[in-house]
């Protein structure tokens, strides 16, 4: 553990977000008990090692050109095209869970800052790993993710990185009977799908 994590009480690799009241256009949305959220999104290499010891499903990750399972160089991007239900076993076999809508909603809006992206007010523009105008890749050039973290000004304000854009991430919380993911992806091109509150 680094000193950080060990003074926080969260494992090596997590951030301690702390809590307090997730609140919408002035209503009180839920009361957030401080929590800990993994500093990056889980990387292909990271699942890759789930996997081989057969504690993770490795079937069906291919889901087209953008996949990033089993393709050579992206071993430090973003897993993709998984399930809810395999990165559900992939938090489970870590002693991890998957955070409640609400505590991604609050570690991405940087809590009672109320930020609209994880970063601050400001558009996305080059700041993420998106398809939207500034992006470094240029407006409907980008084809794939980017590895986890390349984009260090889009880190939020407790150093949690990629929480707008790269891959959108599940969240424990369901909606009627649908899962709820987060985030927005490297496919979005408008600014409000990499919002805190989208």
């Amino acid at each position: 553990l680094s000193a950080r994590a060990a003074a926080s009480g969260c494992p090596a690799g997590m951030i301690a977000v702390n809590g307090g009241v997730l609140e919408q256009e002035g209503e009180v949305v839920e009361r957030v008990r401080s929590f800990c959220l993994d500093r990056t999104e889980v990387t292909v290499e990271a699942y890759a090692s789930c996997a081989e010891v057969g504690a993770c499903k490795a079937e069906d990750l291919e889901c087209g050109n953008a996949a990033t399972w089993g393709k050579k160089g992206l071993a430090s991007h973003p897993l993709n095209c998984v399930t809810w239900d395999e990165a559900e076993t992939f938090c489970r076999e870590h002693g991890k869970r998957l955070p409640t809508e609400q505590e991604w909603e609050w570690a991405a809006r940087g809590g009672v800052r109320a930020l609209t992206y994880p970063w601050g007010d400001e558009p996305p523009a080059d700041r993420a790993c998106w398809d939207g105008e500034g992006n470094s890749k240029g407006t409907g050039e980008r084809k794939t993710t980017c590895p986890v973290g390349a984009s260090p000004r889009s880190r939020s304000a407790d150093g949690i990185q990629d929480l707008a854009g790269n891959v959108r991430e599940w969240t424990s919380s369901e909606h009627e009977r649908f899962r709820v993911l987060r985030g927005g992806s490297w496919g979005d091109s408008l600014p409000q799908f990499l919002s805190a509150s989208f």
